[in-house]
Formats: structure tokens, sequence, C-alpha cells
């Protein structure tokens, strides 16, 4: 092949460049794999611990009374306008979020009273603005707001089982850990969700990922260089003996 540098060592300089350089990038990307699958379980246990921990520290039934006596939407400001029973449950949340650095709120749901039948009889199949938000971890309340029954929440709404559920179109990166609320006759009155990104859990591993690229691209660039001045000096040294 014409386009491959003639000679026996600017050959080996080439296929030894290539091979360091292929090397680390097989050796970088199944490092990432492994560390991101690390990383992934590690964030499951988390969330699912979180979620359970929670689950024992709401009282369903003050949760309920709380959800049917709520204002409308945005009708208050702050969590502190609606007494102390709901400034509890948010600093529940609130300091959960907190410790556990995650990137997401944590919520809990309540199916809407005119639909519950609706996914009581369909629960296989989603049913968009079906829940509203009772309480957030956030700063300012958002009580009332819509939210979409996805059938991965069925486990949890009718069978009081936790579960775990991924999201997103290709690669799902959004995990949310579903536990049931429930009352003191053990009625799901509601649910809460742990929520987390493992774009953000990942950040740590593509850096690891990203470093073996850059080291292969460059130890290939410098081959290359040397190549090519490999090549000169050959080229040199036949034209000086052919003159």
């Amino acid at each position: 092949m014409r386009w491959l540098p003639q000679g026996l060592f600017p050959r080996l300089v080439l296929l030894l460049g290539t091979t360091i350089s292929l090397c680390m990038f097989v050796g970088g990307y199944t490092s990432f794999r492994w560390h991101a699958k690390a990383v992934e379980d590690q964030e499951v246990a988390r969330l699912l611990a979180i979620a359970t921990a929670l689950e024992d520290a709401i009282d369903g039934e003050r949760h309920e009374l709380l959800a049917r006596g709520l204002p409308a939407e945005r009708t208050i400001e702050t969590w502190w306008g609606h007494g102390p029973a709901m400034i509890t449950f948010h600093e529940k949340l609130e300091r959960a979020h907190r410790v556990n650095h995650l990137p997401l709120p944590i919520v809990t749901y309540r199916v809407r009273d005119e639909l519950r039948q609706t996914i009581a009889d369909n629960p296989n199949l989603g049913h968009p603005e079906a829940l509203e938000l009772i309480i957030s971890s956030k700063s300012s309340p958002n009580w009332r707001q819509r939210a979409d029954y996805i059938p991965e929440m069925r486990t949890t709404l009718f069978n009081g089982e936790t579960s775990l559920v991924r999201t997103g179109p290709k690669n799902p990166t959004h995990l949310a850990a579903f536990v049931p609320i429930t009352d003191e006759w053990d009625q799901i009155v509601a649910l809460l969700a742990v929520q987390s990104d493992l774009n953000h859990a990942l950040s740590g591993s593509r850096r690891i990922w990203v470093l073996p690229v850059v080291l292969s691209s460059s130890f290939l660039i410098l081959s290359l260089f040397a190549l090519v001045a490999v090549l000169y000096q050959y080229s040199s040294h036949v034209h000086g003996l052919s003159n």
C-alpha cells in the first residue's frame, strides 16, 4: 500500500504508536463502563435507602388531611402559610434532600380524586396530569401542581411495594424511587418520590474516561510526528547516498 510508510523502522514506529493508543483508548472505555455501572448501582441503592427511611417518617393520615385541606394552587407563597404540620413535613423532605446532596427534589404525589377510579381501572396505561403534588423539598410550595401517572407507579400505588423507575429517551438517566404513604388502616393515600439524575452522579466517571482519550490521542499525534521526522531523516539519508 502506497500510503503506508516504507521501510521497517518507520512501520514499527507507526505500529507501536497505534497499538499503544488503541490500548489506552480501550482501557479507558472499559474502565469508564465498569465505573459507571458501579456508580449506577450505588445510586440506586442510595435512593431506595432514602425513600425507605422517609416512608416511615411520613404520617399518611395527617398527609391525607393536609392534602384535602390545601388551598388552590399557588394561593399561598410560603410553607409557613399553611400551618406547622405542613412545615414539619416539608422540613423532613428538605433535610433529607440537603443531607444526601440530591440533584432533584423529593416530592409526594396524590392521585386526583376525580381520576382515582380511572387509574384503578387502567393501571397499565399512562394518565397525563392525574397526580397532584402535595409536599416538596423545594423552598417554595408548589402544591397541587399536576404530574403524570406512569404505569411503573402501579406497584407502589396499588400493591404497596417500593419501585424504581428509569426514564429517558435512549439511555435512561433519570432515576426515581417510589414508596407508598399509608394511613393507620394501611390504605395507600399517596406516594413519595426520591429522584436523582445519573448524569450528575456520573460526572466523575466521565473525567476518568476523558483522560485516557486525551492521552491516547496525544500519544498517537506524537507518534505521527515522530514518524514524519523519521521519514524525513530516512529520505534525506537515502537522497545523500544517491548523490
